[in-house]
């Protein structure tokens, strides 16, 4: 009898290590019964990607783009997005609000937006960190809009630079620079928004232009660590 529960139990296991059910009972039998398990959020679901399959359609909302073939939710502000396997950029061709954006691509990755739809970026933040060694450039051409406190993390690969520029931020929220490579916020023009702090950690932030911060006097500028870059226009 001990040797079957023991079996039933190792089949049980393995069991659960291939499920992806969510808030599922199971019945298990043993040499005492039947008793009962219920397992809830097995595994998560993995983060949506973009492989830009596409073609030369670019839209963010188009489902070819993303692996699997289905556009996430880019409303709701739920959403954790991953660029990705594929492509050199993604349209905005509709505002999007997003928890948090990671940009692994081991090339130049650019957010293109047509007549100035922008990123809303949620308490997850950015993530920049090319997945193999080159020098690359991450950039959004319209201003993030900061709906949270959060941490934009640009990392280097090894020896080559990682940059990630933004064309100026807005949000009444708290920035936080890590990473050992370059945060360029650049010049943006015309808009203006409240209150914005923003702290370099690592690497380098790079400041170009009156309007970079995109903010009025309350904005706040803190340097605990790296370096700053100052750039007239």
């Amino acid at each position: 009898k001990r040797k079957t529960s023991l079996t039933l139990q190792t089949h049980f296991l393995d069991f659960m290590k291939n499920s992806k059910s969510f808030g599922t009972t199971f019945l298990v039998p043993s040499f005492i019964g039947i008793f009962c398990i219920t397992a809830s959020a097995v595994f998560a679901a993995p983060a949506p990607t973009w492989d830009a399959g596409g073609g030369s359609n670019r839209s963010i909302n188009f489902a070819s783009n993303w692996a699997g073939d289905v556009t996430p939710n880019l409303a709701s502000g739920t959403a954790n997005l991953t660029f990705g396997s594929g492509g050199t950029r993604a349209s905005l061709n509709i505002p999007i609000n997003v928890a948090g954006i990671i940009i692994n691509r081991p090339a130049d990755f650019f957010f293109i937006s047509g007549t100035g739809e922008q990123a809303t970026v949620g308490s997850g933040g950015i993530l920049a960190s090319p997945s193999a060694n080159d020098t690359v450039t991450y950039a959004f051409d319209d201003p993030v809009i900061l709906s949270a406190n959060q941490t934009w993390t640009v990392q280097n690969a090894g020896a080559f630079t990682t940059t990630l520029e933004v064309l100026g931020l807005e949000g009444n929220f708290t920035l936080t620079k890590n990473g050992t490579g370059v945060l360029a916020i650049l010049e943006n023009g015309t808009r203006s928004s409240s209150t914005l702090t923003t702290t370099g950690n690592q690497g380098i932030l790079e400041l170009s232009g009156a309007t970079a911060l995109n903010t009025n006097a309350n904005a706040t500028l803190n340097l605990n660590g790296g370096q700053l870059g100052l750039a007239k226009d």
